[in-house]
C-alpha cells in the first residue's frame, strides 16, 4: 500500500479516491524503530502512546498529542516527522472515518487471513486443503462471535453466569488494564466531541431531536452514542457508521422505532451500494410503516459525504470492458465450436452479414479480409500437397496408433536447488564480497588487529616460540 507508482496509475484512473495506509504495518514498523532508538520499556510506552494518537477522535486532538510525543520520545524525532506526519490523514482514525470505505479494514480479518495463508502455502499444498484451512479459521470466528453475541444479549441481574466463572479472573485483569490504559477523554469528552464536531456548521435551528443511545448489557468496550435528527430528514450518529459505511447504523435504526420524527430517506444509502443509481427528483422515504416520495435530498449529509468515485465517464469504460470481455469469451467458444464440427464456414457467413450490417458505423470492411482469407487458404492447400507425400500414417505392428493416448511424462521435481548449477558473474562477486567483507570484520584479540583471528596471528606464534626457546 506504500508503492508510490500504484499510488499515482489509482490516482489517473480514478481521480476521486482516497488512499489510506495499513495501521497494522505502520504498527510494526514503528516497533522495529522503537527497538533500534529507545530502550524496551520505554519503546513500549511509545507504541501505545502512538496507538493513542492514531486514535483521536479530533485533528485538534491529534495535534496535541503528536507535540507530546515528539517532546516526550526524541530519538524517533526523525522518523515521525520525515515518514509518519506528511501523510497523516493516509493513517490518523478521525480522518478514515470521514471517507466512505464501505467498512473496509486492513488491521483485523485481512491480516489474520493472510496469516492463515503464510501458514498453510508452499509449493506442496493442494488447492482444496488450502480451501478447507480458510474455512476452519472462518468457523472459528463466527463461533467465537456467536459466543460473544449471546452472552451480551443476555443481561445478568447478579448471578454469575458459566461465562463469568469460567473467564473472571482474565476479565478482572483485562478490565483493570482497560481502566488503567485509558484517559478521562474516554469515559465522558469522547462522545461530546464527535457530537459538537457532528454539529460544526450546522444550526441550532436545524436541529429537531438528540438521542442517546446506549446498551442494556454495558461492557467496559461499549459506550453511548448520540443520534441527531435534523430538519431535512437527516440522520447523523456519532458512530459515523453513516459516513464510513455509507448505510445507517443500529442506532439510528432504533431511533427509526422510538421517535415520529425520525423519517428513512433513500439518500441515506450511499449510491455506491446501488446497482442502477435511483432518480434524483423522487426519493423513496418511509415514515412509521408509509411509503411516500420526496424531491427534497439530504443536504447536510450530502455536503459531508465524499462523492461517488464511479462517474458516468468510469463507469461507461468499465461497462465497454466487461463488454468486450463477455463477447470476446462467446467469439472464441464459437470458433472453438465451428472448427471441431466442422461449421466455420456457417459461422463465417453469420459474421459476415453481421460485419455488412454494421460497417457504415464503425468504418470496417471485410473486403480486404476475404483476399487475405483466400491467400492464406491457397498457401495452406499448396503447402499440404507437397507434404502429404512425405507423411506416413503412425501403424505400430499393423495396429493403428491412437494419438488421443499419448500424454505428457510425468516429471518429479526434486528438492533443493538443482545440481551443477552454475553461478553467474554477479553472484559470483556477491559471494567474494561477502567473505572479503568477513574478513575484514575480524579482529584479533592479541595485537587487536585487524582482518585476523588469534589462530593467524603471526605476532602471537612469534611470543610463543621465544617462550619455548628461553
Amino acid at each position: 500500500d506504500g508503492d508510490l507508482a500504484m499510488i499515482a496509475a489509482v490516482q489517473v484512473v480514478y481521480p476521486q479516491t482516497h488512499h489510506f495506509l495499513c495501521i497494522y504495518h505502520i504498527g510494526e514498523n514503528i516497533k522495529k524503530k522503537a527497538k533500534s532508538k529507545l530502550h524496551s520499556d520505554v519503546a513500549k510506552n511509545f507504541v501505545e502512546d502512538f496507538y493513542h494518537m492514531r486514535n483521536s477522535c479530533t485533528q485538534e486532538l491529534f495535534e496535541l498529542k503528536y507535540q507530546h510525543i515528539l517532546t516526550k520520545y526524541e530519538p524517533c524525532h526523525f522518523y515521525l516527522e520525515t515518514k509518519l506526519y506528511p501523510n497523516y490523514e493516509a493513517w490518523a482514525r478521525y480522518s478514515i472515518l470521514k471517507v466512505f470505505t464501505a467498512g473496509t479494514e486492513s488491521t483485523q480479518r485481512v491480516e489474520s487471513i493472510n496469516g492463515v495463508l503464510k501458514k498453510h502455502v508452499d509449493r506442496g499444498i493442494l488447492l482444496k486443503e488450502l480451501i478447507k484451512a480458510i474455512e476452519q479459521e472462518l468457523e472459528k470466528e463466527a463461533s467465537y462471535n456467536r459466543i460473544r453475541d449471546y452472552y451480551g444479549s443476555n443481561p445478568s441481574s447478579g448471578l454469575l453466569s458459566t461465562y463469568n466463572t469460567i473467564f473472571k479472573a482474565i476479565d478482572l485483569v483485562k478490565e483493570f488494564n482497560i481502566e488503567a490504559d485509558r484517559a478521562i477523554e474516554h469515559f465522558y469528552d469522547v462522545p461530546q466531541i464527535q457530537l459538537s464536531k457532528l454539529l460544526l456548521g450546522i444550526s441550532n435551528e436545524e436541529v429537531q431531536e438528540i438521542w442517546e443511545v446506549f446498551y442494556i448489557a454495558a461492557t467496559s468496550a461499549s459506550k453511548s452514542h448520540y443520534v441527531v435528527i435534523l430538519k431535512d430528514s437527516t440522520l447523523l450518529c456519532t458512530c459515523m457508521q453513516i459516513i464510513n459505511l455509507g448505510m445507517p447504523c443500529r442506532h439510528q435504526y432504533r431511533i427509526f422505532i422510538q421517535s415520529p420524527n425520525a423519517i428513512f430517506h433513500l439518500g441515506l444509502i450511499h449510491t455506491h451500494w446501488f446497482k442502477l443509481i435511483p432518480s434524483e427528483i423522487k426519493h423513496v422515504t418511509i415514515s412509521q410503516g408509509i411509503k411516500t416520495f420526496t424531491s427534497t435530498p439530504l443536504y447536510h449529509i450530502n455536503r459531508i459525504r465524499t462523492a461517488n468515485i464511479y462517474t458516468p465517464t468510469i463507469k461507461e469504460c468499465i461497462d465497454k470492458k466487461v463488454q468486450f470481455g463477455t463477447t470476446m469469451s462467446l467469439a472464441k467458444t464459437s470458433v472453438q465450436i465451428a472448427v471441431s464440427e466442422g461449421v466455420a464456414a456457417e459461422l463465417v457467413g453469420v459474421l459476415t452479414q453481421f460485419i455488412t450490417k454494421y460497417r457504415r458505423n464503425t468504418g470496417l470492411g471485410i473486403q480486404e479480409t476475404h483476399s487475405i482469407q483466400n491467400e492464406d487458404m491457397q498457401t495452406n492447400a499448396s503447402t499440404s500437397e507437397i507434404e502429404s507425400d512425405n507423411r506416413q500414417p503412425l501403424i505400430n505392428s499393423g495396429s493403428r496408433f491412437n494419438t488421443t493416448e499419448v500424454s505428457n511424462p510425468e516429471y518429479h521435481k526434486p528438492r533443493g536447488h538443482p545440481p551443477k548449477q552454475l553461478k553467474s558473474y554477479i553472484e559470483e562477486d556477491k559471494e567474494n564480497a561477502k567473505q572479503h567483507s568477513n574478513h575484514e570484520q575480524r579482529t584479533c584479540s592479541y595485537c587487536l588487529g585487524k582482518g585476523h583471528n588469534i589462530r593467524g596471528c603471526a605476532q602471537h606464534k612469534a611470543d610463543i616460540v621465544n617462550k619455548e626457546n628461553h
